[in-house]
């Protein structure tokens, strides 16, 4: 994040990703998982008009602020800020959640969205820290504080994602009953 010369980079500051790289094309493969010998894509599908509606106007409002984010995110150079590129990693992941919603993108069933989420959370924690130092360099204030600011919303979404993946992964593995409500 900072500017330093090769001699003072360190093995250690460089951590693998685990990242998946997906295509934003849509895959029909075979849910290993079902809900009363049905998939969650196929429940999703028979779900209620006005369910429906509803997920179709929240898809479409994440969307909307989904294309503001890769506007700005685009403006930057990913190859020089952390941040952004984790930024950027984490709006791809959020795009295929919202994409299963609708039955399409690559991930298949409620164990993909649960590592999914699982990702955005590690991704949000990393994205912190990294948040902190910057901070922590800050001479302006005021600045300083609405970045602290942000990064507490940042840790309180990380922390909701990471206990409901939980307790999702939990509820998926008693009993081999799926859950799909609060997917």
């Amino acid at each position: 994040l900072f500017p330093q010369t090769p001699e003072e980079l360190d093995d250690s500051d460089f951590e693998t990703e685990d990242f998946d790289v997906r295509s934003r094309t849509s895959i029909q493969t075979e849910d290993d998982q079902l809900i009363a010998g049905q998939s969650a894509r196929a429940i999703m599908a028979q779900l209620p008009q006005e369910q429906k509606a509803k997920i179709a106007e929240q898809v479409a409002s994440f969307q909307e602020e989904k294309s503001k984010l890769d506007a700005e995110v685009s403006k930057w150079d990913d190859s020089g800020n952390d941040i952004i590129v984790l930024a950027k990693q984490m709006c791809m992941i959020m795009m295929e959640m919202t994409d299963f919603t609708r039955g399409k993108g690559p991930l298949k069933n409620t164990s993909d969205v649960i590592s999914a989420a699982k990702k955005i959370a590690e991704a949000g924690s990393r994205m912190d820290k990294l948040g902190r130092t910057i901070a922590d360099h800050c001479p302006d204030s005021a600045c300083k504080q609405d970045l602290l600011a942000y990064l507490q919303r940042i840790a309180l979404y990380c922390h909701q994602l990471n206990i409901c993946s939980k307790v999702k992964a939990e509820v998926q593995n008693l009993g081999g009953e799926l859950v799909v409500s609060g997917v």
